[in-house]
């Protein structure tokens, strides 16, 4: 049996690295006339920074195309001449090897960097789960996330374990060797989040029903990494538009359970993982409608999650000093559902400057001299 199912693992790990394959060069760079186009659309209507990002995507997916590289870094100019306008700094001038070069998400350092890693680690995760779950039903423990699962014996646990780690391997092997070349930040993480959601939607389905098929929740797994690459090719996100259409996902179900929670606390668990999966679900396609929209690197979209966190500790820790208990009850629900907002908002408010475009730091070294004595004078601008 496990000879049969072999080739159908292999196959499903060996699909997104296969999809993300054919995004080749000649794609690529027909692909980049479309944000050159978008580029030049910002640039009319006086969105600088928007056309540079887009003008950013087009260099990441055709570098060897030289003029859109010099429009690129004229527009940099022009973004950082128009930043230090509007903070009343002087540009200092430019000289030969030290042109400001702007950490910016559309800069083609982080559209097009450790794609293949990023795609190796998360179908290793993919892997894991096939490994584990055909494991799990030839050992006899077909049946998981319910009533009728049953205890892994101690001769199981190993199969499972290397089950998991010979299919982890193999995930992480097979995308390694099929994709050779730099891939898009975006579509990687859409193809990997793809992955993490179907994996969770499944498992919580699955939970809430009293269980199903071990095989179940590896293939939900490889139909949302199908899904989540089919997403990244079509509509080529931005990572940080990728991570805001996840966060959306995750503090939906999260949210969700705490006001059923406070509005029904007598419901079961499995109700309450009925409404994380379609909550999760609402979340998700409501993020991605509206991330398009959004200019937002993942790295300030990590520190709103972060704020959302540390809301959602507070409110456990305030409802445990007052009530003397951790158990879920009402008050409870509404106080980390009140912090989890409260810390949303606040880190979004707080980080609004993080994505703008920075001064270029300048330096000038000129000769002093003074009586009786001679030195180096240092001028500059600093981060």
């Amino acid at each position: 049996m496990a000879l049969r199912l072999l080739p159908g693992l292999l196959l499903l790990l060996v699909a997104p690295a296969a999809l993300a394959q054919s995004f080749d060069a000649e794609a690529r760079c027909r692909e980049a006339a479309h944000y050159e186009e978008r580029s030049e659309a910002a640039q009319r209507e006086g969105r600088l920074s928007d056309a540079m990002m887009e003008l950013g995507q087009a260099v990441s997916l055709c570098p060897s195309d030289a003029e859109a590289k010099a429009k690129l870094e004229s527009l940099r100019e022009q973004v950082v001449a128009a930043e230090l306008k509007e903070r009343g700094v002087k540009a200092p001038g430019k000289e030969p090897g030290r042109d400001a070069v702007m950490p910016a998400e559309g800069g083609s350092e982080l559209l097009f960097g450790s794609g293949r890693e990023e795609l190796a680690m998360g179908q290793a995760v993919h892997g894991a789960l096939w490994g584990a779950a055909v494991a799990l039903t030839l050992s006899g423990n077909g049946h998981v996330l319910g009533p009728a699962t049953g205890t892994l014996q101690n001769d199981t646990t190993p199969t499972v374990l290397t089950g998991a780690v010979l299919g982890g391997g193999l995930g992480f092997f097979a995308s390694g060797m099929f994709v050779r070349r730099p891939l898009p930040t975006g579509l990687v993480t859409s193809i990997n989040s793809g992955t993490l959601w179907g994996t969770f939607l499944t498992g919580s389905l699955l939970a809430a029903n009293d269980g199903g098929p071990a095989l179940l929740v590896p293939t939900g797994a490889a139909a949302g990494t199908l899904v989540g690459g089919l997403l990244g090719l079509v509509l080529r996100p931005r990572p940080g538009q990728v991570a805001f259409t996840n966060s959306m996902g995750i503090w939906s179900a999260v949210l969700s359970n705490y006001v059923l929670g406070a509005v029904r606390p007598e419901l079961a668990s499995g109700e309450h993982l009925r409404v994380a999966a379609m909550s999760a679900g609402s979340g998700l396609l409501v993020g991605g409608l509206v991330a398009p929209w959004v200019q937002m690197s993942r790295q300030r979209m990590f520190y709103i999650d972060l704020g959302g966190v540390a809301g959602l500790g507070l409110g456990l820790l305030a409802t445990g000093i007052t009530t003397q208990s951790f158990a879920p009850s009402t008050t409870q629900s509404i106080a980390v559902g009140s912090g989890i907002v409260t810390g949303l908002l606040l880190t979004t408010v707080l980080t609004r400057g993080m994505d703008a475009p920075k001064a270029p730091t300048g330096v000038t070294v000129m000769p002093m001299v003074a009586p009786r004595s001679t030195g180096l004078a240092v001028l500059g601008a600093f981060d």
